[in-house]
Parts: C-alpha cells; structure tokens; sequence
C-alpha cells in the first residue's frame, strides 16, 4: 500500500531511538482507535 511505503521510507531516515518513540506512538493510537472502535459498537 502506498502508506507502507511512506511510512517505510521514514523509519529509513529515523534513528534507532525515533524509530522506537515512533512505534510506542503507532501502538497507542492504533489501541485507541481499536478501544473506541469497540466503544463506538457497543453503543
């Protein structure tokens, strides 16, 4: 997918301590998505 290869060529140029601040971010936005998701179906 084009937003892979967009995020692929970031971590590229991120160092190794960015690059794992960027994953702890991903992870908790995509746990945030994910819990409102469920929130948003439980409704």
């Amino acid at each position: 997918a084009f937003q892979d290869t967009v995020a692929a060529n970031m971590l590229e140029n991120l160092s190794l301590e960015q690059r794992k601040q960027f994953y702890d971010l991903l992870l908790q936005l995509t746990k945030n998505k994910a819990v409102s998701d469920l929130c948003e179906e439980a409704k």
